[in-house]
This record gives structure tokens, sequence and C-alpha cells, in this order.
């Protein structure tokens, strides 16, 4: 049976989704294609903190990103009913004095952290938790459960969702978009690093980052914060724990690396003096850019298909926000900011 929708999407991490609910939000119908290999949406942490925690920094559209984060994901538990926002604050557990020095002199300095960063530091103990130096405190930070919210969202909307591998050389672009039994609009790429193998997109320069990560058990009572030194050790709730992460340019094996795992164990050991047990271990692969900015934007030959990419290491920052921008393109004929256009790689464009 044919199917007419506004958009098709091809991708079903965080950045097509978040599309998905620009499209609910402002009356647009949609259909998204995606296959059943695990994306960087799936393993990651969803954590959300508004500071570059090596160096002390607000990251980019601080301020902004937070409010949006905060709404659009406020908005998925209206609309599915479940929880995925958990607050916990990041304990940055302090190397040295010099480290106490700069936290204070940045926070003084920078107006912007003091809305983030606790000007002391933290020095009461953690049982367990190695701080010499005690703890700087990220305030307003927490988590998205992105793996429920991706399965609560298709299990509401399973009829928008096809699950197969999407066939490029299928898709027809003039004089309008079908794929198999879809007719849209327009179609917008957010396929991660497949976009890599997409014929239309695969000038833009993705670089995967290999990330890994281990969930751990301990029989600790565990206050409700985030510690960040070597890795970050993030409470998950019944005794569970996220340790992470990796990030690997280079890698041989696609999946979980005995190599990693010991790294992970190490970094963890290093501050972290309790027992516990391994539950899982997994992998997968941010796509990250060479400027650390998103790319968004049109192709420069089919004006109906869109790429919606690079959400890099911030993917519950970014996705928001860029999906939000690109919507706000396509329906009202806003300008995309220059520092997101696909435009600043058509040069790259074999010819």
């Amino acid at each position: 049976m044919q199917q007419e929708v506004d958009y098709l999407i091809v991708g079903a991490g965080i950045a097509g989704v978040c599309f998905a609910k620009q499209c609910l939000n402002h009356g647009k119908t949609f259909h998204i294609f995606t296959d059943n290999e695990p994306a960087a949406s799936h393993v990651a942490a969803g954590l959300f903190n508004p500071i570059v925690i090596k160096r002390f920094n607000p990251v980019w559209r601080t301020q902004h990103q937070m409010k949006l984060l905060q709404d659009t994901f406020s908005s998925f538990e209206k609309l599915l009913g479940g929880q995925y926002v958990h607050y916990s604050n990041v304990y940055r557990v302090f190397s040295n004095n010099q480290e106490v020095r700069t936290w204070k002199d940045k926070v003084e300095k920078v107006a912007l952290l003091k809305n983030y960063l606790n000007p002391e530091p933290i020095l009461h103990k953690i049982d367990h938790i190695e701080s010499p130096y005690g703890f700087g405190e990220v305030k307003g930070t927490g988590w998205i459960d992105l793996s429920k919210l991706l399965k609560d969202f298709f299990t509401q909307y399973q009829s928008n969702l096809s699950i197969e591998t999407f066939d490029y050389e299928e898709l027809r672009v003039k004089p309008l978009i079908k794929y198999r039994n879809v007719i849209a609009k327009k179609v917008i790429f957010a396929e991660g690093i497949k976009v890599m193998n997409n014929p239309y997109f695969n000038f833009i320069p993705i670089r995967p980052n290999k990330g890994e990560i281990l969930i751990i058990e301990s029989d600790l009572d565990f206050p409700n914060v985030t510690i960040n030194s070597k890795n970050f050790l993030m409470p998950l709730g019944d005794h569970k724990f996220y340790v992470g992460s990796t990030y690997d340019r280079e890698w041989e094996l696609d999946g979980p690396t005995a190599e990693n795992r010991v790294k992970l164990i190490k970094n963890l050991k290093h501050y972290f003096k309790a027992d516990f047990n391994i539950l899982d271990h997994k992998a997968a692969f941010r796509p990250t850019t060479p400027n650390m900015r998103p790319i968004v934007g049109r192709h420069p030959e089919f004006s109906n298909l869109y790429v919606l990419n690079g959400m890099g290491t911030r993917g519950t920052f970014n996705a928001p926000d860029m999906s939000r921008e690109l919507m706000d393109h396509l329906i009202s004929g806003t300008a995309l900011s220059d520092e997101i256009k696909v435009d600043r790689y058509y040069h790259l464009i074999k010819r």
C-alpha cells in the first residue's frame, strides 16, 4: 500500500527521532527507515553537561542548548509517558591543588560559569571514592535514558517505522521522492556514520569515533552524583553504574575489545575503591566532524534531500537544537547558522 508523507527520515538515532518530534510539533507526517544495527544513541550514556570538564569551559551554545534539551526531553516524557530525564550533578575529582586554583579562577573570570560551577570545592568524602583534593561540582547536569526513549517512541509510532537496510539505489528523487511504497516531499538523512556510504552526502567529512562503555554493579549505597576522573561513573539505580568512555579514532575491531575493557577498568580503579561486577560491555561509533560542529542542510543539486548529521559526542545537546533549526528552515525559510551549514563542504564533492 502506497504511503504519502512530508518527510522520509533515514536513521533512528537521537537526531532522527528529534526531527520526527519536530514533525509532530508542526503537524507534519513522517516515516523512518532504520536497520537493526546498534547506533551511538543506543549505547551512549546520554550525559548532559554544559562544561568541557578537562578545560572548565562552557560548551558551544551552552545556555540555549541546555534550555532546549530540558524542554525537548520533558516534551518526550509527556508524549510517551516515560521518564527519560535524570538529574545528577557531576563531581569532578581534582587531581591536585593547581586544578582547584584553576577552577576557582575560571569561575571568577567567566561570568557564564557561575551558572553551572560551584566556586568552592566540595571537601566532604564519598565512600570508596579517592579524592584527596576534593571535587568540583557542576550543577544542573544529568543524563537522558536514550535507549528507553527510543524504544518507547518506536513502540508508540511503530506504523511510522520500517526496520530494514536503506537501499540508496531504490531512491527516486525526481520529479518527486519515492522509495519503495513511500512518497515524500523531502528526505532527511540522519544516519550517523552510515552517511559515509550515502552516494548523495558521502562528501561530508564525518569522522567515526569509536566509544566503549561498561555497565557495572556494586553493592554500594551511592549518592546521586556522577563522578568524573580518569573516566566517569554514573549511577543508574538498582546498584548499577555506567562507566565510560573510550575515544578511538583508529581501531581494528568494530565491537568491544579486551584492550579497552582493561583500560576502562584501570581508569575506574584509579578513583573507585570498591568491588564491582561487570554486567555488560558495549561499543558504538559517534559521528564527529573536523571542527566539532554538526552538519545540516540541503544537497547542492537535489533540493529535496537534506542531511542532519555530526552530532558528535554531545548528541543530547546537539540533536534537539539541530533538528529544530532544520525544521524552522524548512517551514519558515529561516537561514541556517553558517557554522553548521553543509555548504561549507560543497568543495569536497568529487566532480
